[in-house]
C-alpha cells in the first residue's frame, strides 16, 4: 500500500482541495495521514480520513477579527510573515516525527506549508507541492492578463516579494538546520518531485516557464456531502432566479457595507437576492431577499442567474463550474488575478472594492446579464465538466511516482 503524508493549513479554500484528494487517494486505496490544524478536525473527520495535529488550534474568524489586513492588498505578505513561517518549525518536527513512525512514500504539502516540504527534501521523501491559483506560479509568461503596465507591474511587485521572503526565511532557517539561498523562497514553493495546479486549462493554461515537474490538473469536485437548508431551498424554487452574493469563507469577515449594497441592488435591479453572509444579516431585508450564514457553492450556484463574489478561487471554480457569470469584487492575495481572468475569459466583471457602490455593482451586474456571459459561461461549464474531478487527476499523478 502506498503511503502518503499531507499538510495543510488555511482558510476552506486551502483546506477543502485536500479534503478532495485525501478522498481520492483513500478511494484508490492509499493510506493518507493528513498533519493538520486542530481546528479543521472535524472536516477531515466527515470524509473519513485519519489526521494528526500540529501546533495550537487556530481559529481563522478570530485571527481575522484581530487582523482584518489579512484579507487586503497586504495580506499574501502579513499571512505570510505572521502565521505560515513562524510555524514552518512545529510543522518541520512534526512532519519528520512522523516520517520515522510511518515512513510514507511520498509528502503532499499546501505551498506554504513550508516545515513539511523541507521535512520531505532533508529525509528524501518525494515531494508534492499543491497549487490552488495561477498566481503562486510566479511564471513571466501569462503572470497575470491585466493590461500590459500593470502586467509589468506586476512583475515587479513578485521580485520584490520574493527577495522579501527569502529574508523573512533566514532566522527560521538558521532555527532548524536548514541550508538557506538567495533564491530559497521560490524553491521551496516549486522545485519539488511533482508541482501540481488545481485549477482548469481555460482558466489558465500551461506555460512555457512553468515550475519543472508541473502539471495543470482541474478544479476539484467538492467532497463534503451537504444540503441545502430548508428555507434556502424552498426560496430557489419560489420565484426567478436569483443573485447569489457571497464573500467566501474569509472576505465574508471584513465585508463592510457590502452586503447591505447587495439588498439596495437588488431593489434597484427588481431582482432576487441570496446572501450567503455569515452573521453580517443587513436589516430591513425585503422578502425578495434570503440571508444564510451558510451554504455549500456547488448546490445553490446551478440553481441561481449569477454569482457576486471576492474572486477567491474556490468560488471562482464553482461559478464556473455551474456554468452561471461573476461580479467580483476582489479582496486581496490571488484574487485580483482570478477576477481579470474571468473577465478574459467573459465569464465575469471587476468591480474594485473601494469603488463598489450600489450603483457600480448594479451597473456592472445588468450589463453581465445582458451581455453574451451567460451563453459564454455555459460553454465553459461544459469544457470542464468534460475533463472531470481535478482531484482524481491529481491521486492519479501522485501514485505514479
Amino acid at each position: 500500500m502506498n503511503k502518503v503524508l499531507m499538510a495543510t493549513f488555511g482558510s476552506s479554500g486551502d483546506i477543502n482541495p485536500f479534503l478532495a484528494l485525501g478522498k481520492s487517494l483513500k478511494d484508490r486505496g492509499a493510506g493518507v495521514v493528513c498533519i493538520i490544524n486542530p481546528a479543521d478536525e472535524e472536516k477531515f473527520a466527515e470524509v473519513g480520513l485519519e489526521t494528526r495535529h500540529f501546533g495550537e488550534a487556530v481559529e481563522i474568524p478570530e485571527i481575522l477579527a484581530r487582523r482584518p489586513q489579512y484579507v487586503s492588498l497586504r495580506g499574501g505578505e502579513l499571512v505570510l510573515r505572521e502565521i505560515f513561517i513562524p510555524r514552518a518549525g512545529e510543522l518541520l518536527e512534526e512532519t519528520e516525527k512522523l516520517i520515522e513512525e510511518l515512513d510514507p512514500s511520498v509528502i503532499v504539502s499546501h505551498p506554504l506549508s513550508f516545515g513539511s516540504i523541507w521535512a520531505a527534501k532533508r529525509n528524501s521523501v518525494s515531494s508534492v507541492a499543491v497549487h490552488f491559483a495561477p498566481t503562486s506560479f510566479f511564471t513571466r509568461s501569462n503572470c497575470s492578463i491585466y493590461s500590459v503596465p500593470k502586467r509589468i507591474l506586476l512583475r515587479g511587485l513578485h521580485t520584490v516579494m520574493i527577495r522579501a521572503a527569502n529574508r523573512w526565511f533566514r532566522n527560521v532557517c538558521r532555527e532548524n538546520n536548514i541550508r538557506w539561498h538567495r533564491d530559497f523562497f521560490r524553491d521551496t514553493l516549486l522545485k519539488d518531485d511533482l508541482v501540481v495546479a488545481l485549477w482548469d486549462p481555460v482558466f489558465r493554461a500551461s506555460q512555457p516557464d512553468d515550475p519543472p515537474n508541473s502539471v495543470i490538473c482541474g478544479f476539484p469536485h467538492p467532497v463534503i456531502s451537504e444540503t441545502l437548508p430548508p428555507e434556502l431551498d424552498e426560496f430557489l424554487d419560489g420565484g426567478d432566479l436569483p443573485v447569489v452574493f457571497s464573500l467566501g469563507s474569509t472576505a465574508v469577515h471584513v465585508s463592510g457595507k457590502i452586503y447591505s449594497r447587495a439588498v439596495e441592488v437588488c431593489r434597484k435591479l427588481g431582482r432576487r437576492g441570496v446572501l450567503i453572509c455569515g452573521k453580517n444579516i443587513p436589516e430591513n431585508l425585503p422578502e425578495t431577499v434570503l440571508p444564510v450564514s451558510y451554504a455549500p457553492f456547488h448546490a445553490v450556484f446551478p440553481r441561481c442567474e449569477a454569482v457576486v463574489h471576492h474572486g477567491g478561487i474556490g468560488t471562482c471554480a464553482e461559478s464556473l463550474r455551474a456554468g452561471r457569470p461573476s461580479v467580483v469584487i476582489p479582496f486581496g492575495h490571488d484574487q485580483f488575478d482570478n477576477a481579470a481572468r474571468l473577465v478574459k475569459l467573459g465569464a465575469g466583471r471587476k468591480v474594485c472594492r473601494q469603488f463598489a457602490t450600489v450603483r457600480a455593482i448594479a451597473g456592472s451586474l445588468n450589463r453581465l446579464l445582458d451581455s453574451d456571459a451567460v451563453r459564454k459561461t455555459e460553454t465553459l461549464r461544459e469544457e470542464i465538466a468534460a475533463r472531470g474531478d481535478g482531484a482524481a487527476r491529481v491521486a492519479d499523478e501522485i501514485l505514479r511516482l
